[in-house]
């Protein structure tokens, strides 16, 4: 039986942050054997209250407080550095496991896996019927798209909403890069370092699952996460990495025009021009969306949505 730190950012979540730790708790694994290594990043709400009131009735829950707003990358990386444990399973402050089983799932993956990550799918807390909901299940949730349980996921799976790690590993790979500041990417660089260092990248068992409780996202919050991400983050990934954007789908074909381009050119003036000038059309169906098919819907979410990657990157090159 592994010894394991459960380690969380926190960042305004006294809505859910409650229902989180009581899932933990009340998880099927030996208390004196695991830790939960809170940080809250100078959040604005009631989250570190909620949170004391735990760890003052809990031996096993420890909470440390930034006392300025750090980032996602350094909050994280703070809580791995206050962690002991031989196994460290990375939780956002919104997501809940399923079962009480959330524990052994993990610790289940790494008794047969000395280098590799453990990924748990990401659900929401109930069905909708809102269409934009839909589309984001169908995009985030890899169960889904794989299955039960998969080898070898692709890195740009790789989300710390709920992951695993042998802390050897994590120490070896030298955790999340600190330049990192807005949401978005950090979780995709640390994955791609350690696809790059031969990793085993897997889907658990699914009682290893979580509810994601992120009320904050509607269409209009969603886009300017990716406004910003193709702004801020995205230049540093690439600058790292240059040869990451070429595992990108979509925004492989957002990207300025370069002479290096593995994108042919033209494909690339298509797409933008497709995103650029379509746009009030796709925002008419969006607006429309009971007259539409679902796969329509999925199909104009993703160019819509591309708009505003294009725009962030128009900030960065005016920047």
């Amino acid at each position: 039986m592994l010894s394991v730190s459960i380690v969380i950012p926190v960042f305004n979540s006294e809505s859910v942050i409650e229902q989180v730790l009581n899932s933990l708790i009340e998880q099927d694994y030996d208390k004196n054997k695991y830790e939960i290594i809170l940080v809250d990043d100078a959040s604005t709400d009631g989250s570190v209250s909620v949170i004391q009131g735990f760890v003052d009735n809990y031996e096993n829950i420890k909470l440390f407080v930034n006392d300025k707003n750090s980032g996602r990358s350094k909050t994280r990386n703070k809580a791995i550095e206050n962690s002991s444990n031989e196994l460290v399973i990375m939780l956002d402050s919104d997501c809940v496991p399923i079962t009480n089983q959330f524990i052994n799932r993990h610790v289940e993956f790494h008794m047969n896996n000395k280098k590799g990550l453990g990924i748990g799918a990401i659900y929401f807390p109930s069905k909708s019927n809102n269409s934009f909901d839909q589309f984001r299940e169908q995009r985030e949730n890899i169960r889904l798209r794989y299955g039960e349980d998969t080898i070898n996921l692709e890195f740009v799976y790789v989300t710390t909403a709920n992951l695993s790690i042998r802390m050897e590993n994590l120490k070896e790979s030298q955790g999340f890069d600190e330049d990192f500041k807005y949401w978005g990417s950090e979780d995709i660089e640390f994955g791609y370092r350690l696809f790059r260092n031969g990793y085993e990248i897997s889907l658990i068992n699914k009682d290893g699952d979580v509810h994601h409780f992120d009320e904050r996202i509607s269409l209009p919050v969603y886009c300017k996460r990716i406004k910003n991400l193709a702004q801020y983050n995205m230049p540093i990934l690439l600058e790292k990495h240059p040869e990451i954007i070429n595992f990108f789908g979509n925004f492989k074909y957002l990207e300025p025009m370069k002479n290096r381009d593995t994108v042919p050119k033209y494909k690339k003036y298509c797409m933008q021009f497709l995103v650029k000038n379509c746009n009030f059309i796709f925002k008419r169906i969006i607006k429309n969306e009971a007259k539409f098919s679902l796969k329509l819907l999925f199909f104009v979410y993703k160019l819509y949505i591309a708009n505003f990657y294009m725009e962030g990157v128009q900030e960065r090159v005016l920047k």
